[in-house]
């Protein structure tokens, strides 16, 4: 084949096009076997050990540069406990950023990654459920029930008697999604990892559990009640859930990895079935880490520690043959060398697979040669922008592709507005201790604060508004902004809104996100995240380095977050909008048909239908839906009463 040829193939079809990997469970790119064996062996180890004493203080550090291949080990280890029928539960902890909300900051995590619908159509909460019954049903007839008798029986009584540990109300959540529906279980979720207003809790026939208006401390003492509940269900349905805390490279002040040590102390010693693996560079953990954990919490890492091994030159080469054998059937060969001599001598040993797999990329997508040794020019400032754009894209498309994985999150809000803000100079600001004030200070002499409101309350939104009311009636001439997103401040909060007109007749901004805003923001943080960490590489034509936050503020400068005037600048051309994604109506029916598959009877009432396509980045209103359902062939009405009842639907 002409080397044209061959660009042209890989371009249309680059297996190297992302280095991240998926999920554990749908991880199927191709894997090194031979890498860091010991330490998915070692991980499997413990994981065996605590399904079979569920309350044995372990946790695992495992060593290793990012990029190392943690999600192929993981992967390695999920297929084998499912080829032993041994069910396990992976969660991924995005990096911390408050030390007063850890123990939210990882509950919310922990649920974000239960309620994702995997490609089965269900979810790692749905698998464990389905081991608790299992387990239940097992107890019974140990008891000498029979079949009949057991579908009888009241399941509170016997879970109860079972686990008596868990408090009352915790045991109708878990006993009702044992039991439920598909929908009612989603919401009881809701209401155990972030609360629902009195109305859906009123629904659910459970007590009003306002978390928003809570202070961080009571905050923490009901994340760690609702972790604690879920560790027993764990335990009585056999399922080890590991979590992975990651990017742990980010964390450098005192009291964050002070708080985080906490965490890894209360999942080792308080809590029952959950298994903390830890993952961070070496000099990271011994020049950053250790000197302020507690030593008992030191000790116990390193009593279980692991090193991911990076690659030798070998399985370099190994890797980026497999993943071309895997994408092309014919003249893989070929076209393998071909990219070989491409790279050149860009590929070393050492290096981590994620290296290796955006080294393959940028040889693909470079334009031109790529240039080697004394050839390469000096990198310029266009360089790391187009580097750092295509990083934020990829990050973009991610939050895209899972809203749900980035819920309504004020802290990371305003790590996002603090970044852009800074990256425009001129600002001096710090972190609130007023709750929803996240940031506060002046720009060239101006005063000026930010609220941030998340939580689905229509007592904080006020609050926070009225904060934002004192303030412009206390600085004459500042500039405040009240942040939300439009899944969250509803239309029916009369004081709310009432609240909202008072703080714009004073002056205030008011940012409502929508679901593409919203993407925005996330994307940005995200971005962040992994730049803190050391994990966005530049590969410019002068070598490879890591991203800094230095690298990140010409983008974010040219991102548009929000209207904020200025000081001494011309007005700028609004800028080209950020990639939108505009959801086709083949795009809409797959995730709609998702929805209705894993519906009770594979009906669904449009409010709710609503509900759950705006957790997935879709804002369509009800008569939106209808319409929308009442064309489309794949989906028919399937009754409709009076003009308040729920208009239900189900796949043709």
């Amino acid at each position: 084949m002409a080397s044209d040829d061959i660009l042209e193939l890989l371009r249309n079809n680059n297996p190297f096009i992302s280095s991240a990997s998926p999920l554990p469970w749908e991880n199927n790119n191709p894997d090194l076997l031979q890498l860091s064996r010991e330490a998915s062996e070692d991980i499997e180890q413990l994981m065996r050990s605590k399904r079979r004493e569920p309350s044995t203080p372990l946790a695992g550090l495992v060593l290793g540069e990012a990029g190392s291949g943690k999600t192929h080990m993981l992967t390695r280890i999920l297929r084998r406990l499912r080829s032993n029928s041994r069910p396990a539960v992976f969660v991924a902890v995005k990096t911390f950023r408050d030390p007063d909300s850890v123990t939210r900051h990882l509950l919310t995590e922990i649920f974000i990654s239960l309620k994702r619908i995997h490609s089965n159509g269900r979810t790692q909460f749905d698998m464990i459920m389905s081991e608790f019954f299992d387990s239940y049903q097992e107890r019974r007839r140990e008891d000498g029930f029979s079949g009949v008798e057991i579908s009888k029986i009241d399941p509170r009584v016997y879970v109860a008697k079972d686990i008596p540990e868990l408090e009352k109300t915790f045991l109708k959540c878990f006993v009702r999604c044992m039991t439920g529906e598909s929908l009612e279980r989603s919401e009881i979720l809701d209401w155990l990892s972030e609360g629902l207003d009195d109305e859906d809790s009123l629904r659910l026939g459970l007590p009003s559990r306002d978390l928003s208006s809570m202070t961080d401390a009571r905050r923490e003492l009901e994340a760690e009640k609702v972790l604690s509940a879920l560790g027993h269900v764990l335990a009585y349905a056999k399922v080890p859930m590991v979590v992975c805390f990651d990017q742990l490279d980010a964390m450098r002040d005192r009291a964050l990895i002070s708080a985080w040590g906490n965490i890894i102390s209360l999942l080792m010693n308080d809590l029952v079935g959950i298994l903390p693996l830890c993952f961070v560079r070496s000099e990271i953990w011994n020049d950053v880490i250790v000197p302020v954990l507690d030593d008992a919490v030191v000790q116990r890492l390193r009593n279980n520690s692991m090193i991911m091994r990076t690659c030798s030159l070998a399985q370099a080469r190994q890797l980026i043959r497999a993943r071309i054998e895997a994408t092309f059937q014919e003249n893989s060969e070929e076209i393998f060398q071909w990219l070989m001599e491409r790279i050149g001598d860009r590929l070393r040993d050492g290096y981590s697979p994620r290296v290796i797999i955006e080294l393959a990329n940028h040889a693909i997508t470079a334009t031109g040669a790529t240039p080697k040794g004394d050839e390469a020019p000096e990198p310029s400032e266009n360089d790391v922008a187009s580097a750092i754009k295509s990083a934020y894209e990829e990050e973009y498309k991610k939050v895209q592709s899972e809203p749900g994985v980035w819920p309504p999150n004020s802290d990371q809000l305003a790590l996002a507005l603090g970044v852009w803000l800074e990256a425009h100079g001129g600002f001096e600001f710090s972190k609130s201790d007023i709750k929803n004030v996240k940031l506060i200070g002046k720009y060239r002499g101006r005063d000026f604060s930010f609220i941030t409101v998340t939580g689905k309350s229509h007592f904080v939104a006020s609050a926070g508004l009225k904060r934002g009311i004192d303030f412009m009636e206390a600085c004459k001439g500042g500039l405040c902004y009240y942040v939300t997103e439009e899944t969250v401040h509803k239309s029916t909060w009369k004081q709310a809104n009432d609240a909202l007109k008072a703080f714009e007749r004073l002056g205030g901004h008011s940012v409502m996100l929508d679901a593409n805003d919203r993407i925005r923001w996330y994307a940005l943080t995200a971005l962040i995240n992994r730049i803190d960490n050391g994990d966005v590489n530049l590969y410019l034509r002068d070598g490879n380095r890591t991203a800094t936050r230095e690298d990140l503020k010409g983008f974010v400068k040219s991102l548009k977050l929000l209207d904020f005037p200025f000081d001494g600048e011309a007005p700028e051309p609004t800028p080209a909008p950020d990639p939108e994604p505009k959801v086709d109506e083949a795009a809409l029916c797959n995730i709609l048909s998702s929805i209705v598959d894993v519906s009770p009877m594979k009906m669904l009432g449009a409010q709710q239908g609503v509900r759950l396509l705006a957790q997935r980045g879709i804002d369509m209103t009800e008569a939106e839906l209808l319409d929308y359902v009442a064309r489309e062939k794949t989906f028919k009405l399937f009754k409709q009463a009076d003009k308040n009842s729920i208009i239900t639907f189900t796949k043709r």
